[in-house]
């Protein structure tokens, strides 16, 4: 779940991608606890709502790490 996104400033493509950051909770599946995470990721702006603070995204964790990656399109 989305707790928070916040815009960088930084644009690429011109106006084509926001780079921001979100902050997650991440549930994984399975026995580990939920912990938070947080990404920098460019989202184009027509995709920018699909990030809002409460919204459910997909995300694949490594187990070994706790390495966390966005699993739905940006663009």
């Amino acid at each position: 779940m989305v707790i928070r996104t916040t815009d960088t400033g930084t644009r690429l493509g011109a106006i084509k991608f926001f780079v921001i950051d979100i902050t997650l909770r991440v549930e994984a599946q399975g026995a580990e606890p939920a912990f938070d995470a947080t990404l920098r990721v460019p989202v184009s702006p027509v995709r920018l709502a699909e990030f809002a603070e409460g919204r459910i995204v997909r995300v694949r964790v490594n187990p070994d790490t706790r390495e966390v990656a966005l699993d739905q399109r940006t663009e």
